[in-house]
């Protein structure tokens, strides 16, 4: 037995360290462009006489990444970011140069202001502010001690970030080649698994599998990374292709199906209607199934469009056949059970004239022929960029204070550090975990560099025996980045790999500058990891709670006359990004508060698909009387209610229903009475998602 638990314990090491001895293509390539990068950009410094050689290899590691796009983009904005940070950092030192209180001060304004910024930008614009604060602390505290090199640092400064750039761009053009034929297939391969997942969850959903449904709520989060990812197809494709836009348009469309499906599916948690189908529900199971193969084939292309516009006149049939003889739900018991088909068929074609859209951008993505425009959405909010402002100007200016107090000689550098990790660490998603896994780098670059400096450099007395060791060092982390969970670990051994090896032209680093430099880098490490528990903690409830407050905000704002109505592929693209940052922070809550948090935002959103299409019935149909907008402006009103009363809300939706009864011509209101129906069916789930989440204000306060 303990030899079965040996060999498993064993096995599961080994399997943690595949990414070592077993490394993918991908990564291998990645690991040796990246480091020969790195080291032909430090010996390009070495041999031009550059004064801190090791700034042009750490940044071929911060621009590293993937793929040549993101390179490119995120080359261009650390350009951007590098020139407007050293001429503030020049400015800072012209300003305050003798006034050590006015100048910390300073330092840690445009480093908080930069980052409370970066909160409002998506993608690799974020590293245009980021770049900006760091280099701009960097130019003022190297040269506070010496103003007269401010310039010699900022040009010094920004060299090093346009060689490193240049180099990797270099490097990943040459490994990675035919980049567009590349990224199209990765983005076509992605869509086409979330677009078979999500026919697989309808039919699923038609089976009965209600287990399955469950267990794939995380594709929300992978529809939004690869919605974030597409704007990358764009930078490598044809400015006219459009090949983006519309996967992110079928990225919204499928966002709005699931969406649509997991609201379904608790909704006949209540009320089962399957049996009211008869044996429909396995045949449309068994089709979606197979639908996904026959979009891609294009085989039996004609059999495939009638048997979908088959199924969709079917529940176009149903509900007009319904929609013709709804009577007050009130009644009686039969008519609350029609009202409850009325919204099962009404749900079911929703979903069905969403999935011909899906398959037209699909097919549209994959043989680009008309131009359309795409908006990338991500989540945005005030309070967050708020405390990230806080917190990172309040770790600076107790960072400068332990300098003035203590006197110490490394300070300055001390502080550079902070301002460095705090625009890593404080501008993630999960400062904490990734503070901690910053750390743990850390801690391992100061235990692998100790090793150089004190037995290897010294038996190398040239650049090319220090080369073989410097190589086997870099390549290990480059495999290390491609294995997710040690990605930040590796970020931070890489950077301080570099400052704490301390290469130069003249000399090699003595062991007291060693251990001074290795204690500035741990403390620097400790007090930002210190500091997201400590000062304005992060706290998963306070993220959690303010998605979920913008998420019921902007159903509230589309209950009041808006000029301007969103399309309902917009109104989806920018809820989704509010839903999946709710749920990135929910995750170890008990299961069924997870339940409730995740229904009622699915609940405010479908809300809000449901209020829009009634106003553009309102706006394109100029025949609706007074009296119905009156009736709709009073249930938008009692939706709007920071406490919604649910009675108000059921009495203005029958006067709703009886309105439309009493008109002669009720084909007309379909629609709308569709809509009515399917947003009465989620006031309850909404309304417990306000009361839960004006509890958790409560608790937080």
């Amino acid at each position: 037995m303990f030899s079965f638990l040996k060999r498993s314990s064993l096995n599961s090491h080994l399997s943690n360290l595949k990414w070592l001895y077993a490394p993918t293509p991908s990564a291998i390539v990645f690991a040796l462009q990246t480091s020969a990068a790195a080291f032909v950009g430090l010996y390009i410094a070495f041999w031009m006489q550059l004064d801190s050689p090791y700034w042009a290899a750490i940044t071929v590691w911060v621009v590293s990444l993937a793929t040549p796009e993101e390179n490119d983009s995120k080359a261009h904005w650390l350009i951007v970011g590098t020139l407007i940070g050293a001429i503030t950092g020049m400015l800072i030192v012209a300003a305050f140069p003798q006034q050590p209180a006015l100048f910390i001060i300073l330092v840690g304004m445009w480093v908080s202001g930069c980052c409370f910024m970066s909160r409002f930008m998506s993608n690799f614009r974020v590293h245009a502010f980021r770049m900006a604060a760091i280099t701009g602390a960097l130019v003022a505290l190297d040269s506070v001690s010496n103003p007269n090199s401010c310039f010699d640092v900022a040009f010094s400064r920004g060299s090093y970030v346009i060689l490193g750039v240049f180099l990797q761009k270099l490097f990943s053009s040459i490994c990675v080649g035919d980049r567009l034929h590349i990224r199209v297939e990765w983005l076509q391969k992605k869509l086409t698994e979330n677009v078979n997942t999500t026919c697989l969850m309808f039919s699923n959903f038609f089976a009965g599998n209600n287990d399955n449904l469950n267990k794939n709520k995380s594709i929300f989060l992978n529809i939004y990374d690869l919605n974030q990812q597409s704007e990358f197809v764009d930078l490598a494709a044809e400015s006219r292709s459009h090949l983006g836009a519309h996967g992110r348009m079928t990225l919204s469309i499928a966002n709005g199906i699931l969406i649509k499906i997991f609201c379904l599916e608790n909704l006949l948690k209540t009320s089962p209607t399957h049996k009211q189908l008869g044996d429909l529900p396995n045949r449309l199971s068994a089709f979606f199934i197979e639908l996904p193969k026959l979009i891609i084939s294009h085989h039996n292309t004609s059999f495939l469009t009638n048997t979908f516009e088959k199924i969709q006149q079917h529940f176009y049939e149903k509900l007009e056949e319904l929609g013709s003889t709804f009577i007050h739900p009130d009644k009686n018991n039969s008519a609350k059970e029609a009202e409850f088909y009325f919204t099962h068929c009404a749900i079911i074609y929703d979903i069905l004239t969403e999935i011909e859209l899906l398959f037209q951008h699909f097919n549209a993505h994959i043989r680009p022929n008309q131009s359309i425009y795409s908006k990338i959405y991500s989540y945005t909010n005030f309070y967050k960029a708020f405390y990230t402002w806080l917190r990172i100007f309040s770790a600076i200016l107790i960072g400068g204070i332990i300098w003035e107090i203590t006197a110490w000689e490394n300070g300055s550098l001390f502080i550079l550090f902070i301002c460095i990790l705090s625009c890593i660490i404080h501008l993630t998603d999960l400062p904490r975990p990734v503070s901690i896994g910053f750390f743990k780098g850390t801690c391992f670059a100061i235990f692998v560099t100790s090793l150089i400096n004190f037995v290897f450099i010294p038996k190398f007395y040239t650049i090319d025996g220090l080369a073989y060791l410097l190589i086997i060092c870099m390549v290990v982390a480059g495999l290390a980045v491609s294995k997710g969970v040690m990605r930040i670990n590796t970020i931070a051994y890489s950077i301080f790999f570099f400052v704490l090896v301390q290469y130069n032209n003249q000399h090699i680093i003595n062991e007291t500058t060693y251990f001074n430099m290795a204690l500035c880098v741990f403390m620097s490490a400790a007090f930002i990891t210190l500091t997201t528990f400590l000062i304005f903690p992060f706290s998963d409830k306070n993220e959690s709670y303010f998605a979920c407050k913008k998420l019921i905000k902007n159903v509230q704002q589309l209950t009041w006359n808006v000029r301007q109505i969103p399309s309902t592929q917009e109104w989806i693209a920018a809820e989704s990004c509010n839903l999946v940052y709710m749920l990135r922070h929910i995750t170890k809550r008990p299961q069924e508060e997870q339940n409730q948090y995740f229904f009622g935002a699915l609940a405010s959103i479908s809300i809000g698909i449901q209020l829009i299409k009634i106003r553009l019935c309102i706006t394109d149909n100029k025949m609706l009387s007074k009296e119905f907008k009156k009736l709709f402006k009073d249930l938008c009103k009692a939706i709007r209610t920071r406490h919604p009363n649910q009675e108000k809300t059921h009495l203005l939706y029958y006067q709703l229903i009886d309105y439309i009864q009493q008109q002669e011509s009720k084909k007309e209101y379909v629609h709308i009475l569709a809509s009515l129906c399917i947003l009465k069916s989620q006031l309850k789930n909404y309304e417990d998602f306000i009361i839960i989440t004006n509890r958790s204000r409560l608790f937080i306060e």
